[in-house]
């Protein structure tokens, strides 16, 4: 489930802003602006019955040249457009967004939890069995 969400994030930010998006920091040649999108951590919280939410964080980092893109610009279109991604099909909403500069990038923090409920896979008439009587009245 945590690739999924990662998936809304990345593809969210596609639709966004149209540039390259990569998993890691490590990034040999590109062109600039890009993003890199990675997990930060996540937890699960139980909920009664088979359910559990799970709250997800990622850390999304534009690599930019200043003169492409601005960034207060990119901090008001992430700030207003990241609030719901798109997860299997359902809408998430986030629950938080914040934003830094690191080592003269711009780092951003998402926050996503979806409900999830966890289904026991079951074979179908696997276990089924019948019994046949014949009630005879007098």
């Amino acid at each position: 489930m945590i690739n999924d969400i990662r998936k809304g994030v990345i593809s969210k930010l596609k639709d966004i802003f149209g540039i390259d998006i990569y998993g890691s920091d490590v990034v040999l040649k590109s062109d600039i602006p890009f993003f890199t999108v990675k997990v930060l951590g996540y937890k699960r919280y139980s909920m009664l019955g088979n359910r559990f939410r799970l709250k997800a964080d990622f850390e999304v980092i534009l690599f930019d040249d200043r003169d492409k893109i601005d960034i207060f610009e990119a901090d008001d279109i992430i700030s207003r457009n990241m609030k719901e991604i798109s997860v299997l099909g359902r809408n998430v909403y986030g629950n938080d967004i914040s934003m830094d500069m690191v080592d003269n990038k711009r780092k951003y923090t998402l926050s996503y939890t979806v409900i999830c409920e966890e289904r026991e896979e079951v074979e179908v008439m696997g276990h089924m069995v019948t019994k046949e009587s014949v009630k005879v009245g007098i």
